[in-house]
């Protein structure tokens, strides 16, 4: 299993070598910088309720076709810049996330998605459980090496886009995908309870 969160698109320079592209008026700057800084989020942090395979295995049998289609296209959210408490949270969901990846936790970090993003996200999970398939990595923790952990760059332009939903961009660095230089995505996240969990992940990687 290989899953990639990330991405964000806000004026950021992280080094010399600098690529450029606009989003709804809004420009971009990320740098194509070997080893820009960053966090790498260690497993310790991945601490979210996991998904069980029981629950996984109702939510696919139970999820419509249209569920599972691919987008034709996407579109980008604007709205209000976030306040400093709602952005430390987007930004401790985040890193949570990327900590359940360098962990090899997939179920908690499925635990960090909303069931439309899982959906959406693993479809051929879906078609495996189906079968009654059940990939050892996901019930099996294996933790990256480190030489593959991935790094977190920067959380940034969180912003409201409506009644508890929050979109953020993150740039991550991912030694698995061959790119030595940093990915770009966009989240929406929801509200649940008091924490936040990823609705949606638009990747803007030239993979």
């Amino acid at each position: 299993m290989h899953a990639r969160i990330g991405g964000w698109c806000a004026v950021t320079l992280l080094g010399a070598a600098m690529f450029a592209c606009s989003l709804g008026g809004r420009q971009i700057a990320v740098a194509q910088d070997s080893a820009p800084a960053g966090v790498i989020p260690e497993a310790a942090l991945c601490q979210a309720e996991p998904r069980t395979v029981d629950e996984l295995v109702a939510l696919f049998a139970a999820a419509t076709p249209a569920a599972t289609d691919a987008l034709d296209s996407v579109e980008i959210p604007t709205g209000q810049t976030a306040s400093s408490v709602l952005a430390d949270g987007i930004t401790a969901t985040v890193h949570e996330a990327f900590a359940c990846l360098n962990g090899g936790d997939w179920l908690r970090f499925l635990g960090l998605l909303t069931d439309d993003a899982i959906l959406m996200a693993f479809p051929w999970l879906g078609d495996e459980l189906a079968m009654g398939v059940v990939p050892n990595e996901l019930t099996t923790p294996a933790p990256l090496t480190e030489e593959y952990r991935q790094t977190v760059v920067a959380v940034a332009d969180v912003r409201t886009v409506g009644n508890d939903r929050a979109g953020a961009f993150v740039v991550y660095l991912d030694p698995s995908s061959g790119s030595p230089g940093p990915h770009a995505m966009h989240l929406v996240l929801v509200r649940s309870g008091d924490d936040w969990l990823i609705d949606a992940v638009v990747d803007f990687s030239d993979e």
